[in-house]
């Protein structure tokens, strides 16, 4: 029977029987990707050296201004993701800055930027940004971009958020019990997402990529929202699913053979209905990031992100 694959950055839903309409799936198609930057010429001391800081502190709000330092482009990448990634590692200080971020975590995948800047969402929002200075130059004939902002970062309340945890998740393939913290999974490989929290809570999942584009994995048509019990372990999708043909195969980009994505997983105490605006037509994890900035400001209620990073190889 002939199937229809949709793609998810480098997750494919695999829905049988053909007669499934594609549209009717709240997750858009995936785009050409590219591989994050490898044999990078930079280190994290750049984040450091040489970098001036001003904090400007009202309330619990912090205005800081840091230097990216030198970010080299990598064999596939181009000037505009290197200017990107030039960018988020000025967030990225920034953030450390503020107090929030650790440098080195253990469980990076990779030194992966994006699953660092996502995985302190919880701890901290950036709400303002002005670019101060960008430029790019050559340098022993490479290409780097740099940039220097200003960001008004403003930490969170973490005693609310304390109370509703993920206490177990992973990424792995069906039916088989081994779980690592850096999985790598070989080009078509099946894989469920397994959630385990220590509260009854609501649940998103989310898949972003090395451009920090967005795709909702769940809720969707086919499995609706509901409350998820207190240390019963949720995964998606589960048996039933499957047995309907909806799955998860991980994939490289198209002419990449590698990539690093993240999941990210959502825990909150009321539905958060996160990304349902139909004008949101592309979603990027800052659209992401400030629903949830929305959601926290508005809401008592705790909630909590966890981000599980993964590779693909073909």
């Amino acid at each position: 029977m002939q199937r229809l694959k949709i793609c998810i950055l480098s997750l494919v839903i695999i829905l049988l029987p053909v007669t499934v309409r594609a549209e009717k799936i709240n997750i858009v198609e995936n785009e050409t990707r590219k591989e994050a930057i490898e044999g990078e010429q930079t280190d994290k001391s750049n984040l450091s050296k040489g970098i001036k800081v001003e904090k400007k502190e009202d309330g619990n709000l912090k205005r800081l201004t840091g230097k990216s330092g030198k970010i080299f482009m990598g064999e596939n990448d181009d000037k505009a993701s290197v200017k990107q990634k030039a960018h988020d590692y000025a967030i990225r200080n920034a953030m450390e800055q503020a107090g929030v971020l650790v440098l080195g975590k253990s469980d990076m995948l990779n030194g992966d930027l994006i699953h660092e800047l996502i995985s302190i969402t919880s701890e901290a929002f950036i709400e303002n940004t002005k670019i101060l200075v960008e430029t790019c130059g050559g340098e022993g004939g490479n290409l780097f971009c740099m940039v220097e902002l200003e960001a008004e970062v403003k930490p969170m309340n973490l005693d609310k958020h304390r109370l509703l945890k993920v206490m177990r998740a992973s990424i792995q393939e069906p039916d088989k019990a081994k779980q690592s913290k850096k999985p790598v999974f070989q080009e078509n490989d099946e894989i469920q997402v397994k959630v385990t929290l220590n509260e009854d809570a609501y649940l998103s999942i989310f898949s972003v990529d090395q451009e920090e584009n967005v795709y909702k994995l769940f809720p969707n048509p086919y499995k609706k929202n509901d409350m998820i019990p207190a240390r019963s372990e949720f995964v998606f999708p589960d048996d039933a699913l499957r047995t309907k043909g909806i799955k998860l195969r991980v994939a490289t980009p198209e002419g990449k053979q590698k990539a690093t994505e993240n999941v990210v997983i959502i825990a909150t105490k009321e539905d958060g209905h996160f990304l349902e605006d139909p004008a949101l037509k592309n979603p990027k994890w800052t659209d992401l990031s400030k629903e949830l900035k929305v959601f926290n400001n508005s809401k008592q209620s705790p909630w909590t992100v966890e981000t599980l990073g993964y590779e693909v190889r073909k």
